[in-house]
């Protein structure tokens, strides 16, 4: 069962929402207290969550409030299929039980509240939403169009939008100096991992071909990318990123910086576990990278923990 409100007036500070919940008692609660806020516009509200699924593709909430125990599909399996058609809408699980908070965070929600709610619960929940979101009107002016990233599908934007590859191996390349940045790469090694069935000439011929079609597509999509040959070094090459926006980097960053969650900075921490959108090159047959994903895999692991922790 569906039941809508009528449209508010949404403003700059105002969340378009969507509850699911079985329970009709519970759902209209949670409505009242959303709507006390004055900061959300709740687009409709779903007793049914396959009639919840079917719709939410189509309305694009920004966020959606998911109770877990629901028949015919739990709230976490809906939260999974929902984010794989829109990777952008934020998560806050409403429940009774809270032995499904690890899973939940699994999902990248971005909340997990505690049946019977209150107030001041939810106003802090919004709160919180409303500075994780980013306007998308604002998402390329605040920041350079130009962006990686390496979690889930290898994906790298430049002047020209996505950067298409003139090969697989001029991609896998690229990949291996960004996970290498600023080190001196050994192009013999790294000729070896990409051509390993090749003889030393053609892994040879092959390694400056693609070298040059790598520098030649940077060049070309306006990357602020440096490959250079060390002087003195025979075949041994560096990668420079400079100040190039990639989420590999900001969540390696984190990790050296050992962050210890409290509620002065959940906002920083729930941003940094939001760039974790599935694996390291998921999508990607990298086996050179396998101790960097593991290790990516770990930490990542140990942020959901702490997150628990605290709420």
């Amino acid at each position: 069962m569906c039941m809508f409100l009528p449209d508010m007036e949404e403003g700059v500070s105002m969340l378009s929402a969507v509850i699911v919940d079985d329970e009709i008692p519970v759902l209209n609660l949670l409505k009242m207290f959303l709507q006390k806020t004055e900061q959300v516009n709740i687009l409709g509200a779903y007793t049914e969550p396959n009639e919840a699924l079917e719709n939410i593709i189509n309305i694009k909430p920004d966020v959606v409030f998911l109770d877990i125990e629901m028949p015919e599909m739990n709230g976490l399996e809906l939260a999974s299929r929902l984010i794989e058609q829109n990777d952008e809408l934020m998560v806050v699980f409403v429940t009774g039980y809270n032995q499904y908070a690890l899973e939940a965070f699994q999902v990248n929600a971005l909340g997990y509240i505690l049946k019977p709610v209150n107030p001041n619960t939810i106003q802090k929940c919004i709160s919180r939403l409303i500075k994780l979101r980013t306007p998308k009107n604002e998402e390329k002016t605040e920041e350079t169009d130009k962006k990686i990233y390496c979690f889930g599908d290898f994906q790298v934007c430049g002047k020209n939008g996505v950067v298409k590859w003139p090969t697989r191996k001029v991609e896998e390349m690229f990949a291996y100096f960004i996970v290498h940045r600023d080190s001196n790469v050994d192009g013999y090694i790294l000729g070896e991992i990409l051509w390993p069935e090749e003889e030393p000439d053609k892994i040879k011929t092959n390694l400056h071909t693609s070298l040059y079609r790598l520098r030649k597509t940077i060049k070309e999509n306006g990357l602020p990318i440096e490959i250079s040959s060390k002087k003195g070094g025979k075949g041994v090459y560096r990668c420079s990123l400079g100040k190039f926006s990639c989420d590999l980097i900001k969540f390696e960053n984190a990790a050296l910086k050992n962050i210890t969650i409290n509620r002065s900075n959940i906002d920083e921490f729930e941003e940094i576990c939001l760039l974790y959108r599935d694996d390291l090159f998921s999508e990607k047959n990298y086996e050179w990278c396998g101790n960097e994903k593991e290790y990516l895999q770990r930490f990542y692991a140990y942020m959901l923990f702490k997150k628990i922790e605290l709420y």
